[in-house]
């Protein structure tokens, strides 16, 4: 009886601490455009926008909605069916992932809090971030995106998050371009 309590301590405590030490990717992108800050941003907040850098970068469905407004804080849903991925992070074509994303976008600092959900995967798949646009003059500005990816898988977290921090940073130089494409400025 002591030899089962004591295998099921050491696997539960074995996955709690998987989930707590191993597994979590910060990331940060900063980007210049050559346009007043409010004109970015108010692009960013527009659900036509959201729904459209969804579709180029991977969505196989998108739908954005604004779900409700103060002075300040604009909140958006956006629902998406998202190519699939595997154990270690690699895209499989015919496994499509349902998700929800949740923005609060503030005005008046001009940020936009965001949470990612992969409804299949509940709590153990977190992606979560901060974009903030700050004036660099009159007619420029810069945009920061940070967050994290937290994969809460033992064993196969860790590389799937690298994979997917691996992705991130390959579409990045192309969501600017999308970005700046749709400011209407050429590159």
């Amino acid at each position: 009886m002591d030899d089962i309590f004591t295998k099921s301590w050491h696997v539960d405590n074995f996955a709690r601490l998987e989930e707590t030490v191993c597994c979590m990717h910060e990331f940060e992108f900063i980007s210049e455009f050559p346009v007043p800050p409010v004109k970015l941003f108010i692009l960013l907040m527009t659900p036509a926008f959201q729904e459209a850098m969804a579709l180029r970068f991977g969505a196989l469905e998108v739908s954005a909605n604004e779900i409700g407004r103060t002075a300040e804080v604009v909140k958006m849903k956006i629902e998406l069916l998202d190519s699939g991925w595997g154990l270690m992070g690699a895209v499989i074509k015919g496994k499509p992932l349902r998700a929800t994303m949740l923005y609060d976008w503030n005005m008046s600092d001009m940020t936009g809090n965001w949470n990612r959900y992969f409804i299949d995967h509940g709590r153990n798949v977190e992606i979560e971030g901060l974009i903030r646009v700050e004036a660099m003059g009159d007619e420029a500005c810069r945009m920061t995106e940070s967050g994290r990816v937290e994969i809460k898988l033992p064993l196969v977290g860790k590389g799937i998050e690298k994979k997917l921090a691996k992705k991130l940073e390959d579409i990045q130089p192309k969501r600017v371009d999308f970005i700046l494409n749709r400011l209407e400025i050429k590159t």
